[in-house]
């Protein structure tokens, strides 16, 4: 059976406000481009759990292959890992789950606006919907890598973090380091720090829609199920208005998130935990 939930991981950094928990989302890939709702909201805290984890491969997936940690290492420290080096590791103060506790009744408590209906029923024409249910955080996250070789004598130089270092950095959050070593023989040490808390790992889960025709839908039903209500445009079939129907999906497959998904910049793995 499929679990309701994924984890997606992808290269480089998100902030907290644009991947923000409790919101909805089109995108999987790029959930700061289009949310709901449009406010930074706190939730209560009783309705969040947050775990602490001392590696990556900790907080991920307990279901994944052995290389996890490497994996997510890798995406989001680019080529700084380079052959030959002697680390391979992001490394935090800090690394948090954050889980949205009673997701259903969250849910349904969401579809009570009348705003946040009129965006999903507009939102739904065009694009997958998606509920933010979880965040993984690190705080302060570095990477170093070393390759030395024999020499005697040495400079150093501070370089700015681009493509040609291979290090992802979306937001410009990266400072870099690039130590080269002369005299007949050469070493280099590269390192970056992502300051504060961001986000590498999202966890989601879909929303499904069904249209019901009003006729079918008694009174009672549309007052006292807030996920259920009459829409705003309003159709034509069979002369009638319709009715939406707004529940989260149960299973969640990869292909359901409908996007690519290049293992190069991107690591989707199932939320068993």
């Amino acid at each position: 059976m499929a679990p309701d939930a994924l984890d997606v991981y992808r290269n480089g950094f998100l902030t907290l406000k644009s991947s923000h928990l409790g919101r909805l989302v089109t995108d999987v890939r790029n959930p700061g481009d289009d949310f709901w709702p449009d406010t930074d909201d706190a939730l209560p805290e009783h309705d969040v759990e947050t775990s602490p984890f001392m590696t990556l491969r900790d907080a991920g997936s307990t279901s994944a292959s052995g290389g996890l940690g490497a994996k997510l290492s890798r995406l989001f420290t680019g080529d700084v890992a380079f052959e030959g080096s002697n680390s391979n590791d992001l490394q935090t103060n800090e690394l948090l789950r954050y889980h949205l506790l009673l997701q259903r009744r969250y849910f349904m408590n969401m579809c009570a606006a009348e705003d946040t209906r009129k965006w999903m029923e507009k939102a739904m024409l065009d694009y997958p919907l998606f509920l933010v249910v979880g965040l993984i955080t690190v705080k302060d996250a570095e990477a170093q890598a070393d390759r030395q070789r024999g020499g005697q004598a040495s400079f150093s130089g501070e370089a700015p973090v681009g493509e040609s270092l291979g290090i992802p950095d979306p937001e410009g959050i990266a400072n870099v380091g690039l130590n080269m070593h002369a005299g007949g023989s050469s070493g280099r040490t590269i390192s970056f720090t992502a300051p504060g808390e961001r986000v590498i790992g999202v966890r989601y889960r879909k929303l499904k829609f069904k249209v019901l025709k009003k006729k079918s839908v008694d009174t009672a039903s549309l007052e006292n199920n807030s996920n259920r209500w009459e829409m705003f445009t309003a159709g034509d079939r069979a002369g009638e208005e319709d009715v939406i129907e707004a529940d989260l999906e149960e299973e969640l497959a990869e292909d359901d998130l409908e996007c690519d998904v290049d293992e190069d910049d991107m690591v989707v793995l199932e939320a068993d935990v």
